[in-house]
């Protein structure tokens, strides 16, 4: 490490010696650390994107994809008994995630009305997201700041906001990703 590393890597100490809270971990006197500026920061980006999402929700909450209604439609024969058709009897596939439709299937046949079940699921994965990124960093060797990137990166994307309430599969395949 050369002069100006040397002084970088004082700087820092220095700096985290007179501000704990700098490096995410507050130093007990006996040597014990407790972590939580990181934690911190990233509970207010989480809690961020879900205002955020509220807001865009409440905004977008009509709008349905008309490419859901396919689904939709499959999802009510397969719970009425019929299988995973759009018309009885005619065996086509047409869908383009059988997970999800699988989810709407059990929804409907739970007495859910089919379009609101694919947003209220849509709407959970979403609000899911965030929180599964921020904590990226404790199961996965990632830095806890680019955790907290992440998160406020697919926290705010507007497409992700968007199709959130579409009725598609979209924030559920995005919620797997993340989960991974």
């Amino acid at each position: 490490m050369g002069e100006r590393g040397a002084r970088l890597g004082g700087l820092t100490a220095s700096l985290t010696e007179r501000r704990p809270w700098v490096s995410g971990v507050l130093r007990e006197p006996g040597g014990a650390t407790i972590a939580l500026g990181g934690a911190v920061v990233r509970v207010g980006v989480v809690l961020a994107c879900w205002l955020l999402f509220a807001r865009v929700f409440v905004q977008l909450h009509t709008w349905t994809v008309d490419d859901a209604y396919i689904t939709f439609r499959y999802a009510e024969n397969w719970a009425a008994g019929e299988g995973p058709v759009y018309n009885p009897g005619e065996w086509v596939e047409g869908y383009t995630s059988v997970a999800w439709l699988a989810l709407l299937t059990i929804a409907h046949a739970l007495g859910a009305p089919t379009e609101l079940a694919s947003k209220a699921l849509g709407a959970a994965a979403m609000a899911t997201i965030p929180a599964v990124l921020a904590s990226a960093d404790r199961i996965a060797p990632v830095p806890p700041r680019a955790a907290g990137a992440a998160a406020l990166i697919a926290g705010t994307s507007g497409a992700l906001l968007a199709w959130a309430g579409g009725g598609l599969e979209v924030t559920a395949s995005a919620l797997v990703a993340a989960s991974r």
